[in-house]
């Protein structure tokens, strides 16, 4: 998740860490076993600050 994920990000439009991301994940995934995103649509606005954003779809 390093390659993907910044040390200090945005979680549910709260400051969070890379951690705190893949701790959702994680009990998204314990919770719901047969958990998926699909994704819809991805926008990177090309800025240093790198956003990237995307619209998903998740079942499970």
């Amino acid at each position: 998740m390093n390659e993907f994920i910044n040390d200090i990000t945005t979680l549910n439009g709260e400051p969070g860490t890379r951690d705190d991301v893949i701790a959702v994940l994680k009990g998204d995934a314990a919770a719901v076993p047969d958990f998926h995103w699909e994704l819809k649509d991805l926008l990177f606005d090309g800025l240093p600050s790198g956003r990237l954003l995307g619209e998903h779809w998740r079942s499970g």
